[in-house]
């Protein structure tokens, strides 16, 4: 097998390395946002392990982390003069300038923009550390722009670390520079180091298990308090409940990832941004774009069917609350589906069942019996298996 390491490359003039570092920077359209997984401590959003290749031809079988930010890794990662091109296409030394303005200006890192090379509007951005041993490599996600996926070990001490969902990352810290006119303050440590504004993440996402639909207890209240995935959602669906302001829904908005619901496209839909991570693209679709949607049962699970079975357990009691700001609903409140934003692979997309294939599809839900070009299988009685994660 041919190697994966090109030990010349050192030796190759700086020019044609500067050309080759910037042809492997990843070209992303104005649409596109990442899908982010991580931890969280002290109302903080932190990295889960990366899980790097040891060795070059060493491939990765495990699937810890996925995220959209290790795109770009290597190239944060290589060597300085990769460092250098990432740098300046994602627009970090600006971003480092901008930061230092604000705090000169003793003004909030939000109140300053980044003029965007393709004419776009610029996002904030945040760092996040990934650590290797003891390296530690520093990349760039976007606090109101991406979607973040919080994987835990325990749910319990995430629910114990506050009740309030918010999730804050931040840029990074600035050394005060005596030659400058920077405010010596609060917000500055006994070594001189500004201690860097919050960015809040306005996108937190859970990915769907099959198993959110298995042994469920028999009201709602009694799933907000279980230590699982399902358990932390039913939670931020409380407080939504209780806090619910119907002039701003979108607020800190709450994702479920699925990643098997099969989905059927809708002609007046336009999905136009498009979410990523490591093994594929995402797009947002309604509850009711899934293929057997609010199917609750072992067999056709997905996300939809939770959010329907969340209604059966008594969701609407969480509004039926005069004391709280959200009571004024009384028990009419937005139903889970018109909260919580759904997010599925766009390869997971499928053709309706048509009336030429119900006998053969029916039963599946959705039509394989054709394929891109709309040829169809010469035998209509043949029988039809079932795909394998549908078995």
């Amino acid at each position: 097998m041919a190697p994966s390491v090109f030990h010349p490359f050192a030796r190759l003039p700086v020019e044609l390395r500067l050309q080759i570092w910037e042809a492997a920077c990843v070209k992303s359209p104005a649409s596109y946002r990442g899908l982010q997984y991580i931890d969280v401590w002290n109302e903080e959003a932190v990295p889960i392990p990366c899980d790097w290749p040891k060795s070059p031809g060493h491939f990765i079988t495990t699937n810890f982390n996925r995220s959209a930010y290790l795109i770009d890794g290597g190239l944060w990662r290589a060597c300085k003069e990769s460092r250098e091109i990432i740098a300046k296409y994602t627009q970090f030394e600006d971003w480092v300038g901008i930061q230092r303005k604000a705090i000169i200006d003793s003004k909030s890192f939000y109140k300053y923009n980044a003029d965007s090379s393709d004419g776009n509007k610029s996002h904030h951005p945040a760092i996040i550390g990934a650590s290797e041993g003891e390296e530690e490599c520093c990349m760039l996600v976007y606090p109101a722009n991406d979607i973040f996926c919080i994987q835990v070990d325990d749910w319990a001490d995430l629910k114990e670390q506050g009740s309030d969902p918010e999730i804050y990352m931040s840029f990074i810290r600035c050394k005060r520079d005596d030659r400058k006119d920077y405010h010596a303050d609060e917000h500055e440590d006994d070594a001189g180091w500004q201690r860097p504004q919050k960015l809040q993440l306005e996108n937190i996402g859970l990915e769907f298990d099959n198993s959110w639909l298995v042994d469920l207890p028999d009201h709602v209240y009694d799933l907000a308090y279980e230590n699982s995935a399902r358990g932390y959602l039913t939670n931020l669906l409380k407080q939504k409940a209780d806090y619910l302001d119907p002039l701003d829904f979108e607020r800190e908005a709450i994702w479920i990832v699925d990643k098997w619901a099969k989905w059927f496209s809708n002609a007046d839909e336009h999905h136009g941004t498009v979410y990523r991570d490591c093994d594929g693209e995402y797009i947002e679709v309604y509850c009711d774009d899934l293929v057997n949607p609010y199917s609750d049962d072992e067999k056709a699970p997905n996300a939809a069917g939770f959010l329907r079975k969340l209604v059966r357990l008594g969701f609407d009691d969480f509004y039926y609350q005069p004391e709280s700001p959200g009571g004024w609903f009384g028990p009419w409140g937005p139903e889970p589906e018109k909260i919580v934003r759904l997010l599925v692979r766009r390869d997971n997309e499928v053709k309706e069942v048509t009336g030429k294939c119900k006998n053969k599809c029916f039963r599946i839900g959705w039509c394989i019996c054709s394929n891109d070009e709309g040829n169809w299988w010469e035998d209509e009685d043949e029988d039809v298996e079932l795909p394998e994660n549908e078995a």
